[in-house]
């Protein structure tokens, strides 16, 4: 089984389109025509950054597990319940056992919608009197 590349072509808001409109002409007319293609064109949105998800378990979590003292064993618990909190949690049974699951992950989040979520981490916690330092710009 051969593993086919994958070619992207990036349009920046607001940008010139001759130019990359011609390299992807150029492309396609480059494909062989002995087996059919697939072309997708998706709105380009920008997932969270490794900034973002360090200052998630390296600031966030930690904040809470402090001020919160012994709720959470460790910060992937912290993690699923501020998930739950946030998406809301679905309650499964699995081989007998109900087992509680938040209804979305963070990791596809875009930039944006991951500020959301950390300053909804922020409100809901200051409600508990725990304090999430901004994150350093």
């Amino acid at each position: 089984m051969s593993h086919e590349p994958t070619t992207t072509f990036y349009l920046a808001p607001r940008e010139n389109k001759t130019r990359t409109l011609e390299r992807i002409v150029r492309h396609i007319e480059a494909l062989g025509d002995a087996v059919g293609w697939e072309i997708t064109i998706k709105r380009r949105v920008r997932k969270r950054s490794l900034d973002q998800n360090a200052y998630l378990w390296g600031v966030c979590y930690p904040a809470i597990m402090q001020g919160m003292l012994g709720m959470f064993e460790n910060p992937d618990e912290c993690h699923e319940f501020c998930l739950c909190e946030y998406f809301g949690s679905v309650e499964k049974c699995i081989l007998g056992n109900s087992m509680i699951f938040p209804r979305r992950r963070s990791s596809k989040l875009t930039t944006l919608e991951f500020m959301d979520y950390v300053y909804f981490l922020q409100r809901f916690w200051a409600s508990h009197n725990v304090l999430i330092p901004d994150p350093s710009t």
